[in-house]
């Protein structure tokens, strides 16, 4: 009985170590997420490099109800380097799981009065922590 309980522990320990999380995995991904909100907030093009795979892609329903797809190299081109916008956004929630991650954000857009709320999903590739791809869905503000 001894043994296998010995068993069992050896392999949650061993199972488990490589999936372990510390704070700083916390801290990158709120640094990832941080150059995101600047990058579209300030118009801070190579903070969204920093942030995105460039083999990442925005996901959205149409207002048809059918599958919108942008790829990460378009969603670039509705920035403009430098200028600011009228966007703030605010971390919700993070979830790490080992080498990958999801955060909840919302963006509140003060020209439309919408509220963005983005599922994005994060892989931490080399050490580093970014942004694989997101989901992204709007409510009106009031």
């Amino acid at each position: 009985m001894k043994n296998i309980i010995r068993l069992v522990v050896l392999v949650v320990i061993t199972t488990a170590a490589p999936l372990a999380v510390n704070a700083d995995d916390f801290a990158e991904i709120k640094s990832t997420i941080q150059k995101y909100f600047d990058g579209t907030e300030q118009g801070k093009l190579e903070l969204l490099s920093e942030a995105f795979l460039p083999t990442a892609e925005i996901q959205y329903v149409l207002e048809d109800g059918t599958l919108g797809r942008l790829p990460f190299p378009e969603y670039l081109t509705r920035f403009t380097q430098g200028r600011q916008t009228q966007r703030k956004g605010r971390l919700v929630s993070i979830d790490v799981t080992g080498n990958a991650a999801t955060a909840k954000v919302e963006i509140f857009m003060a020209l439309n009065d919408r509220v963005y709320t983005d599922y994005i999903l994060m892989l931490k590739l080399a050490g580093s922590w970014q942004i694989s791809n997101k989901i992204a869905t709007f409510r009106s503000k009031f």
